[in-house]
């Protein structure tokens, strides 16, 4: 299930028209897991949805929301030693911040102090 959304994104007039092959290298480019780099500043993810297999009946929200992407790209900032934190429901481990407002508030406060010395 497609959100709605993906013709308007993609620029095509159907969504059948992303299953075209040519169509392989602007889904990749549009996806932020294609870009992650070693140099990128550390990411705060949170998902209201648990990690479950979704059924036959899962909206285009749920499809585009899942936490299984989260989990992909949190992987893969790892692998590149880039902090990333994601919250979802019944994810593992505890966040080490207690909310985004306190990551960002670490983050931010971090970076003055580093502009400081």
């Amino acid at each position: 299930t497609l959100h709605p959304a993906s013709v308007t994104f993609f620029g095509v007039d159907d969504v059948g028209q992303l299953d075209d092959p040519a169509m392989q290298s602007v889904i990749d480019d549009a996806s932020p897991i294609t870009h992650v780099s070693a140099d990128d500043p550390p990411t705060y993810m949170v998902y209201s949805l648990p990690d479950v297999r979704l059924g036959e009946d899962a909206t285009p929200g749920e499809v585009a929301h899942h936490p299984r992407y989260g989990i992909h790209l949190k992987d893969r900032m790892d692998r590149l030693g880039v902090e990333c934190v994601l919250i979802y429901p019944d994810s593992p481990g505890e966040d080490p911040y207690g909310g985004v407002v306190e990551f960002f508030a670490a983050k931010l406060l971090a970076d003055r102090a580093d502009e400081d010395t």
